[in-house]
């Protein structure tokens, strides 16, 4: 409790692969912020392919492993660890309460 989750850098590197190609259409110097343990292995997996489309990838401690931000000139994604357990939470309450307005939850 109270500490950063022990983390494969494999989530975050899938995360941000992910985002590369979701997200072409940014404009201008792109920062990708990650945790700084996974800095150096995402660099050595990532390095080449980040910096051919402009991005430059920083270390940012508040970040928990695991986790990413996107920051560019015409928008942020935010793909932190806390975000996404957020978006995953409201999934399944929007489900729950679509369960229990339609009478299917035991």
């Amino acid at each position: 409790m109270g500490q950063s989750p022990v983390c494969d850098t494999r989530v975050v590197l899938e995360t941000i692969q992910q985002l590369l190609h979701e997200r072409p259409l940014f404009d201008g110097c792109l920062r990708l912020y990650v945790h700084p343990d996974d800095l150096s292995s995402l660099q050595h997996h990532l390095g080449s392919t980040l910096e051919n489309q402009g991005w430059r990838l920083l270390a940012d401690g508040q970040l928990l492993r695991g986790g990413c931000r996107i920051i560019a000139e015409d928008g942020e994604v935010d793909a932190t660890l806390e975000t996404r357990w957020q978006q995953l939470c409201q999934m399944l309450k929007e489900g729950l309460s679509h369960d229990l307005a339609a009478g299917t939850l035991a």
